[in-house]
């Protein structure tokens, strides 16, 4: 889905259309309501990222709907995760295109797991693992995941965003929707059993599997067809029939049956503690 949403040519439109639907959707929260005001006001003076990491329900509309697939939802946000997305690419571009791969760095990232989600990744050792949704991660080691960013690798987007940020100072590296990593060793922190430290190393096209594997899907989705055309047959491939057939007719508006799922949005990713957690792809083993 990423790549078909970074082709489609969003307009002004969408941009209205989705505070029309924050609107709705947080009537009844004032505050939230001066910041979807300020959004349509404001959002062209500033760069994605800064909006990313601004207090307010952007960000975990965003990361929620990413992780748990409310395609309604990602869909109407589809011009700001381009933006976003693009506004990564170009800092990357700026900051690590040309190094070489001897120049690999580490950051690092609190993740709480479930013991049922932990024994999961446990035995996905070896295998592919990708994050859904936009990652912050830090140089604070005393956290869970330790990744291992290789600047070599141009195909993830990912850059350290403290001067673009809302929070000025903060070391912080934004890892782009949909980076994936090979699963490496893991070792409890100072003999906590309920303390571990998981390494992930970013990956790339240049991987095998992943290649194999995101082949296969660009040959089936793809097949030549425009952008929304696209997007109509990833939605069918994922099960959304009614939502593919309306894509297809080019009735987007129809397609975001947005009003009848706003108390079921609002339960699921608007809460005030969002705990990110990645797909394992189960099927790519080590």
């Amino acid at each position: 889905m990423k790549e078909i949403l970074l082709t489609i040519d969003f307009k002004q439109h969408h941009i209205n259309e989705y505070t029309t639907f924050c609107r709705q959707l947080l009537a009844t929260n004032q505050s939230e309501l001066q910041n979807v005001h300020k959004i349509e006001r404001e959002y062209r003076d500033r760069v994605p990222i800064w909006w990313y990491t601004y207090p307010c329900f952007l960000y975990s509309m965003l990361n929620g709907s990413l992780r748990i697939m409310v395609v309604d939802l990602i869909i109407r946000m589809g011009f700001f995760i381009q933006d976003l997305r693009n506004n990564i690419a170009k800092f990357h571009g700026q900051q690590f295109i040309g190094s070489s791969s001897s120049s690999s760095f580490t950051v690092y990232r609190g993740q709480g797991l479930s013991k049922a989600d932990f024994d999961q990744l446990v035995k996905a050792k070896g295998a592919l693992l990708s994050f859904n949704n936009f990652v912050s991660t830090s140089e604070n080691l005393q956290v869970s995941l330790r990744f291992i960013l290789d600047p070599s690798i141009s195909s993830i987007p990912y850059a350290d965003v403290h001067d673009a940020s809302h929070f000025k100072g903060e070391k912080e590296i934004l890892l782009s929707m949909y980076s994936i990593f090979r699963i490496g060793s893991m070792k409890q922190i100072d003999g906590n059993n309920r303390l571990w430290q998981v390494d992930l190393t970013l990956t790339g096209d240049t991987d095998a599997e992943l290649h194999v594997v995101t082949g296969h899907m660009r040959e089936v989705i793809y097949s030549g067809a425009e952008e929304w055309d696209r997007l109509g047959t990833l939605l069918f491939q994922l099960g959304e029939f009614d939502k593919a057939q309306e894509t297809g007719q080019g009735e987007y508006k129809d397609a975001i049956a947005y009003f009848q799922q706003s108390i079921e949005i609002q339960q699921k990713i608007l809460q005030p503690t969002d705990v990110d957690f990645a797909t394992t792809y189960s099927n790519i083993g080590p």
